[in-house]
């Protein structure tokens, strides 16, 4: 059987050696030191009012990349176990296996983050039966005390145990209150406690025809939620990537001449790629090594998902100058891959595609004109007004004829 982890990092997103500190995104508070949050800076929290708890607090612009500490969590965590999956910047699943609860294994992950993270970071972790009573745990611990749940504490890490497993309470989540349920729109939550409905229990026991009618079908989606739960983990680590590599010969290296052709017909193929699959990368490295054993590597991020071989080109150009030897090997490696943001900004017919029926067109401006028609008889009529000048010459032809 397995069991899963759900763990959520406080004072992670940002690296720094400071006491006082917190990450700030538009204008909001998204994370912080445990002493900062002992003064009462809790994310989500506006900045000028976090200042205005601690005056001197350090200010770090949260960047979108996972911190150094985070990172190291995940490659740890996936020693333990293959099924992990990363949640954000801050956050994992992780799922172990055995016949019964292993207790054992968890304390031994646990400590060996403790050990990992300095004095102002730590992770909240909730051990359920499957990943949505996992991550219940965690939420639900962040207002309030849960009936039943073991709540141990290893070091600076926090971990709470489901009833469940811990005293063989099923029916735990029943009594969970409507406000830390995070598949609820925050509108939602506010309808239903005006409607006295408080607590998953209250949820349930409302008819689901009566939730569609007033919440449309995304009622449905809460339901089901909440009553199918399934254990089945989506694995995201490691990370994708994607690569192109170039082998020859030691007695056929390749010329530092050739480099930058060789390198264009390389991102051409790596532009391709991630074009039919929608992603771009973040994150461009080349990997190069001699005919006389010397290696390198020359490494590029960008702020914005790259895509273009143009662009990725441009970006890996300057390190054909650091080559000074021919080659016999020579990778493109993508790291941080990310899905491209779709944006409508025109309709452009590529290349053969068809375009719009013209039948579609004429029924359009048919349905207009009877409606029109109908109220006002002879409104309107299909054709042009010929001008004065057509008239007069239409008179003079048909009076000579």
């Amino acid at each position: 059987m397995r069991y899963t982890l759900y763990g959520i990092g406080e004072g992670v997103r940002a690296q720094t050696d400071a006491s006082l500190w917190a990450s700030q995104q538009a204008g909001w508070i998204t994370d912080a030191s445990l002493s900062a949050r002992k003064l009462a800076v809790q994310p989500p929290l506006p900045v000028k009012t976090a200042l205005s708890l601690i005056p001197n607090l350090l200010l770090i612009e949260e960047k979108d990349e996972a911190t150094r500490p985070v990172s190291r969590v995940w490659e740890r965590l996936y020693q333990f176990s293959p099924w992990l999956q990363t949640a954000g910047w801050d956050a994992f699943y992780l799922q172990i296996t055995g016949p019964t609860a292993p207790f054992a294994e968890l304390r031994e992950i646990v400590q060996a983050l403790d050990h990992m993270l300095n004095v102002e970071q730590r992770f909240r972790i909730g051990f359920a039966e499957n990943p949505f009573l996992a991550r219940a745990l965690v939420e639900w611990s962040r207002c309030g005390r849960i009936p039943g749940a073991v709540y141990r504490r290893f070091g600076r890490q926090q971990v709470i145990v489901s009833p469940a497993l811990a005293k063989g309470q099923r029916d735990w989540l029943a009594a969970m209150p409507l406000s830390p349920l995070w598949i609820l729109p925050t509108k939602a939550k506010e309808q239903l406690l005006s409607l006295g409905i408080y607590t998953v229990a209250d949820l349930l026991a409302l008819p689901a025809t009566l939730l569609r009618r007033r919440f449309g079908k995304d009622a449905l989606v809460w339901l089901q939620s909440l009553t199918r739960q399934s254990d089945r983990l989506t694995s995201n680590y490691p990370p994708e990537q994607r690569t192109a590599s170039f082998c020859a010969e030691q007695a056929e290296a390749l010329a530092t001449t050739q480099i930058p052709h060789l390198l264009d017909s390389m991102t051409q193929e790596l532009s391709e790629q991630m074009t039919r699959e929608g992603v771009g990368a973040k994150q461009v490295t080349l990997y190069w090594l001699t005919a006389d054993g010397v290696q390198g590597q020359y490494i590029r991020a960008a702020k914005h998902p790259i895509v273009h071989a143009d662009f990725m080109f441009t970006q890996l150009l300057p390190a054909c100058a650091q080559i000074a030897r021919p080659v016999t090997e020579l990778s493109i490696r993508l790291d941080e891959i990310r899905p491209l943001a779709t944006e409508q900004l025109s309709f452009d017919l590529a290349e053969h595609a068809p375009g719009p029926p013209a039948s579609q067109k004429q029924d359009t401006l048919t349905r207009a004109l009877l409606q029109v028609n109908r109220k006002i008889p002879g409104g309107l009529a299909l054709g042009m007004i010929p001008s004065y000048r057509e008239l007069r010459h239409q008179l003079t032809v048909d009076g000579s004829a």
